[in-house]
């Protein structure tokens, strides 16, 4: 999501929003094929709100030590 703010060459940002909106457009299609599967469905009614605060906390702390520690 940040590429295109820190892209260097402004020829090719229209190629990074392009490309982020396309997986954008993956990754919620994937989640709406997953969330009709009745089993997943029900785990993630019972544990999301524990596993959500999880894996945002896990993103938040791996984009500045990963993503852009050079």
């Amino acid at each position: 999501m940040y590429v295109p703010l820190f892209a260097s060459d402004p020829d090719v940002i229209p190629m990074y929003l392009a490309v982020f909106a396309v997986m954008t457009a993956v990754w919620c299609f994937l989640g709406h094929v997953l969330l009709k599967w009745p089993p997943l469905v029900a785990k993630v009614e019972r544990y999301g709100h524990y596993v959500l605060p999880v894996v945002l906390i896990a993103i938040g702390l791996e984009i500045p030590s990963g993503f852009f520690s050079h």
